[in-house]
Formats: structure tokens, C-alpha cells, sequence
């Protein structure tokens, strides 16, 4: 169940482990786009790149509901505020609120970002935060909450992260933004008697950089280059010995945004990701070369656009046992088709955007058919003052 679980989450490697979260869109809308994010230029990519809170400026939002790389719903919530005042000298600010499930436990992030625009150079940072803690009468405690140290798949664990990053300006309309940062998970745990496991202090980390270089003026290139490593690397409490567990990611591409019929955007690119887990004694190594992907978006009414997006990922996994004698080893070949719908709807100061679960569309949902699929997976409403 890992190796098919680590296939199925090679062609959304993008999507970011650590904060160290054009047309004003959502969060929904990338997941309507069904392409790696950073390739699209959104407010919503400030996670990775936190200059690009600078160029949106003055909206709120509130964002319902995701699936995870099961398909599974997990009721993710988000509040967010973007906001600076018309002449201010202080900057840009972003404040999310959010609530996410992981591995069946709730957790409360949040996300503080500032970045200020120059003449010609944006600069930018951003703190993550998420912490829980539990403490009986005598001292002993378990932070997070029903924590589950080693968990890569569901990092549950407290975490604290810093990124920075800038934009620079080039000729033209084109421009380069850089961001790195570091991170740590966190977790401790003197309730559970034997067995019992603590963090062993490891430094997460992330260096990410796109350019959107404007070709001509309907045709632009988005190269992106982004490293991570999320390290749960955990150790029996009071003992020197640890055990590995930790996920690496590659993603180095290129996308194609070309303007159709004036304001329409087609999205066309290839990327080659891998993604290297240490889970203890087995490494995993998975290979998309290439990821193929494509998007569009247009507007059907003035007050209606309409999203579709997909990636198709070539695999290569190889699974190893580094404690068997005999040299345990595995080798699989697949291919990833993820598909994704969505639409907005705009009235004045308000957008509603939502992605549809293509699903839904051939059963007619519950009312219909009686099939339990969700016909919305996520909706976001932002208010723009």
C-alpha cells in the first residue's frame, strides 16, 4: 500500500511540505487547473514564493474542502486576509488562519507573510506555525496531540517554519522570484510508557525559483526549479539512537502560458520530478519522467470562467530494503492520469470559485443516483476592497 500511495503522489510532488502557501484567482482555482502551482502566477502560491503577496493586495478569503491523494475528504478550512493601505510605506501583509487534517487529527496553522515592492525588487517572508500540547499532573506530555512521529504520508507533528524570498524585475514584463527556507517538525511524547519517541531536531528545508519571461506579448515561459526535504527523523526518548524518515523532492520544468482570444489562458508544459523517501529501513525512489500537463481557462460569460486541467505522469520506482541480507529490492513501471474541472463566478467585489469532482457529473450525486460522491472537492470566496 506505501509503494502504491508514493506512485500515486509522484505527479503532485509541487505541493508544498514547508513555507520555508495576472488575474486574481484562488486556491480552488489551481486545483481546478490540475498542473504543479508555482507554474501558475497566483496569490495563492505565497507559501513558496512570498513576494507574491505584493502584487495582490486588499481581499479576503475563506476556503472549504480538498481531497488528499486517496481521494479521501478531509474538511480543510482557511481564512485569509491580504491587505495594505492605498500610499502605505510598510508593505504588504497576508494572515491565514487555517484548520488541516492530518491523519485524522485537526491541526491549526498559521501562516503570517509581508513582502514590500521596490522599483525594480519585491522582498518577502513567511512564518508557518502549528502547535498542540497535551500534559497530565505530573509533568509528562505528548506534543501534538495524538501525534504520529514518522508518518510521512500525514506529517502530524508541530512545526515552525521561515521563508524568504525575492522578485526581481527584468526587461520587459518578465521577472525572476527566488525563495528559500527552513523548517522544523516537532514532536514529544512521555505518555505512551514503552516505545516512547521524540523528534531528533532535524532541519527541514526548501529552495525554489520560477522566471516568467515574456516572449512576445501573448506568449510566456515559466521555468521552475524547486528542492525540498521534510525530515521526521525520530528517536527512542533519552537515547542518542535515531531512525531515519524523510522525504526528498526534485521538480525541475517548464511551462508555456499563451493567451487564446484575448484574455483566455492555455497552459501547456513538462516537468521531471523525483521524490526519495527514508522510511527507517526501505528507501523508495520514484521517477516522472515526464510529467506532461495542460490547462485551460476561459471565460464562458463575463460572470462565469470555466477551468480543466491535466497531468500525465510517466513512473519509475524502485523499492529497496536496506536491512535484508538478500538485497530486497523492487522495481515498478506505471503511468498517473490526474484530471481536474472547476469554475468561477464573479459578481463585482465577489468571486466564488469551486472544483468539480468530474465524478459527480456522471452520477448526478446522491439526489440522483444515490453515489455518495462529493460534487464539489473544494470552494473558495474572496472579497476584494
Amino acid at each position: 500500500m506505501r509503494a502504491t500511495r508514493w506512485v500515486l503522489l509522484s505527479v503532485v510532488v509541487g505541493l508544498c511540505c514547508l513555507s520555508v502557501a495576472p488575474a486574481l484567482a484562488s486556491d480552488a482555482r489551481l486545483e481546478a487547473l490540475s498542473v504543479q502551482r508555482e507554474y501558475v502566477e497566483d496569490y495563492f502560491n505565497f507559501r513558496t514564493f512570498p513576494t507574491v503577496v505584493a502584487r495582490y493586495q486588499n481581499l479576503v478569503q475563506v476556503g472549504l474542502g480538498s481531497r488528499d491523494s486517496d481521494g479521501d475528504f478531509l474538511d480543510d478550512m482557511s481564512v485569509g486576509v491580504i491587505g495594505a493601505g492605498d500610499g502605505t510605506s510598510y508593505g504588504v501583509f497576508a494572515l491565514y488562519l487555517n484548520e488541516v487534517n492530518r491523519d485524522g487529527v485537526e491541526q491549526q496553522q498559521l501562516d503570517l507573510t509581508w513582502a514590500k515592492a521596490f522599483s525594480t525588487t519585491t522582498i518577502g517572508a513567511t512564518v508557518v506555525y502549528t502547535n498542540s500540547e497535551i500534559k497530565d499532573n505530573t509533568g509528562d506530555k505528548q506534543t501534538p496531540i495524538n501525534s504520529s512521529p514518522g508518518d510521512l504520508d500525514n506529517a502530524n507533528a508541530n512545526f515552525f517554519g521561515l521563508n524568504a524570498g525575492v522578485k526581481i524585475d527584468m526587461s520587459g514584463n518578465s521577472m525572476l522570484e527566488i525563495a528559500a527556507g527552513i523548517g522544523f517538525y516537532g514532536w514529544d511524547d512521555t505518555l505512551s510508557g514503552v516505545g516512547r519517541l521524540e523528534d531528533d531536531g532535524k532541519v527541514s528545508y526548501l529552495v525554489s525559483a520560477r522566471i516568467f519571461s515574456e516572449i512576445t506579448n501573448r506568449t510566456t515561459l515559466v521555468p521552475l526549479l524547486k528542492y525540498q526535504k521534510m525530515d521526521l527523523t525520530s528517536k527512542p526518548v533519552g537515547t542518542a539512537t535515531s531512525e531515519e524518515y524523510s522525504r526528498t523532492m526534485i521538480n525541475l520544468g517548464v511551462a508555456l502560458h499563451y493567451e487564446v482570444n484575448g484574455n483566455d489562458l492555455l497552459i501547456l508544459g513538462l516537468s521531471v520530478d523525483n521524490i526519495k523517501d527514508k522510511d527507517g529501513t526501505e528507501e523508495m525512489s520514484v521517477w516522472s519522467t515526464p510529467n506532461l500537463f495542460a490547462a485551460l481557462e476561459f471565460d464562458i460569460y463575463s460572470w462565469l470562467t470555466a477551468r480543466a486541467g491535466v497531468t500525465k505522469g510517466f513512473e519509475n520506482t524502485n523499492i529497496k530494503d536496506t536491512a535484508a541480507t538478500t538485497g530486497n529490492e523492487l522495481d515498478i513501471k506505471a503511468s498517473e492520469y490526474r484530471f481536474g474541472l472547476g469554475m468561477g463566478l464573479h459578481f463585482d467585489h465577489f468571486d466564488v470559485d469551486a472544483t468539480v469532482d468530474p465524478e459527480a457529473l456522471f452520477t448526478g450525486s446522491y439526489f440522483l443516483s444515490g453515489e455518495s460522491s462529493q460534487p464539489l472537492t473544494r470552494i473558495t470566496a474572496t472579497y476584494y476592497f
